[in-house]
């Protein structure tokens, strides 16, 4: 992914994130970041604090990989029904979505959190990554690219196959976002 100016990030939690937002313990009322600079430079909780948003804790996840806290949030006591990840995982970090059993709105970067490799063209190989990541739960799937690539084309006509399978039966929608 390329670099993301404060400007961006700033304007992206203030108006698109926060707004979505409740205060703890409701529902939309977590927001997980991980060390990036770029986070600590915004003053997150100033601008939760702004939109009315109040942090009750505050937890340095810099010692976690990204697969690690999608464990602990898959694994959670109060089950996500909606997530949204803005990650910058290495192609060596394997993730698994599937622990997410009540999941119905995904929504993440591609390539990335679908442990496709980004040089992957063979069909089969791209349905099979499919069927380990998607829950059956999601209703709703949006994946973020930078580009149009011919990968991009696989990734969709396989989702279709998989809803035409019935292995996706619950997809109702996928849809792109370009940045």
């Amino acid at each position: 992914m390329g670099a993301i100016s404060s400007e961006i990030m700033e304007n992206f939690l203030r108006f698109e994130v926060l707004p979505h937002c409740n205060p703890y313990p409701a529902p939309n009322s977590v927001i997980v970041l991980n060390n990036a600079s770029i986070h600590r430079l915004l003053g997150v909780r100033a601008l939760c604090v702004e939109a009315g948003r109040h942090e009750n804790q505050a937890t340095d996840v810099s010692q976690f990989s990204s697969s690690e806290v999608l464990k602990r949030l898959a694994s959670s006591k109060s089950p996500l029904k909606q997530l949204a990840i803005f990650s910058t995982l290495t192609l060596s970090e394997k993730v698994s979505l599937k622990d997410f059993e009540y999941l119905t709105v995904l929504e993440i970067p591609q390539p990335g959190l679908l442990n496709i490799p980004l040089d992957e063209l063979n069909a089969e190989n791209i349905a099979s990554l499919l069927r380990e990541q998607i829950p059956i739960t999601v209703l709703g799937l949006v994946l973020r690219f930078l580009t149009y690539d011919p990968q991009l084309k696989m990734v969709l006509e396989q989702l279709a196959q998989l809803k035409l399978e019935g292995v996706s039966p619950a997809l109702k929608l996928a849809s792109l976002t370009f940045y």
